[in-house]
């Protein structure tokens, strides 16, 4: 729900921007889409990761590896596997879901 709400603000926003400046819009525009491009190999490779890790291990290895019982190798291995899904929820969300 939120994020169809989100949706909409950044469209309306937009059409705003876009009947205010055209040109100022365009080039924002296409500045984020140079952004976009440029961390999209990055942003890939760990799409990638975590869909690889998500695919070949289940909850129980999971909570094995990284539960009360795992020490602090546990917490080390959350820390890396924390930084590594430090990514956007709209990415990580449909990644996950069974």
């Amino acid at each position: 729900m939120s994020s169809t709400i989100l949706s909409a603000v950044s469209k309306i926003a937009l059409i705003l921007s876009f009947l205010k400046d055209k040109k100022k819009t365009i080039k924002a525009l296409k500045k984020a889409l140079k952004s976009f491009e440029n961390i999209l190999p990055q942003f890939l490779a760990i799409i990638v990761i975590v869909a690889i890790n998500i695919a070949f291990l289940d909850q129980d290895q999971i909570s094995k590896a990284i539960g009360e019982d795992s020490g602090i190798i546990g917490v080390f291995g959350a820390a890396i596997a924390g930084r590594i899904t430090l990514i956007a929820g709209f990415i990580a969300f449909p990644a996950t879901a069974d």
